[in-house]
């Protein structure tokens, strides 16, 4: 999927929207995937950019990212979430760790968020846009159990 994205969309009349795609496939495996949500947000450009493209001191600011989730069990396919959940995760990753439940525990890194962080995006609407431009198999609806494998 991510390799079939544009680098750009032209929007007549509106910011073009760039899209910086992480070079590498996401391997589901916890602690890989929460050090790469913590280079993400740490602003640090060259996660994303070559050298060349790395200015002094100016930090990545995505106005959005977009985490493009595999659906597991029983059948493959992408999933269009429509929530994030700080619980849940009951499955070992690829690796056969499980979630670090310290991560939301009273003083963990996640223990002040929100249980569930929702959108604002239309993803029934962005679900339909993906499905008409690229076949790909997928849930009927935007998924609502994030997290909890079922």
């Amino acid at each position: 999927m991510r390799d079939i994205l544009p680098k750009n969309i032209a929007r007549p009349g509106k910011p073009v929207i760039n899209i910086f795609k992480y070079p590498d496939g996401v391997p589901c495996i916890y602690s890989w995937v929460i050090d790469m949500t913590r280079k993400l947000l740490s602003g640090d450009r060259s996660m994303l950019f070559p050298e060349n493209l790395c200015r002094d001191g100016e930090p990545f600011q995505p106005d959005l990212i977009v985490h493009l989730g595999m659906k597991g069990r029983p059948q493959p396919g992408y999933v269009f979430e429509t929530l994030a959940r700080k619980e849940g995760y009951n499955e070992p990753g690829q690796d056969d760790i499980p979630f670090p439940r310290e991560m939301t525990e009273p003083g963990g890194e996640w223990a002040s968020l929100p249980d569930k962080l929702f959108t604002d995006l239309d993803v029934q609407g962005i679900r339909d846009a993906v499905l008409a431009a690229v076949p790909v198999s997928t849930a009927e609806s935007p998924s609502e159990t994030c997290g909890k494998y079922h």
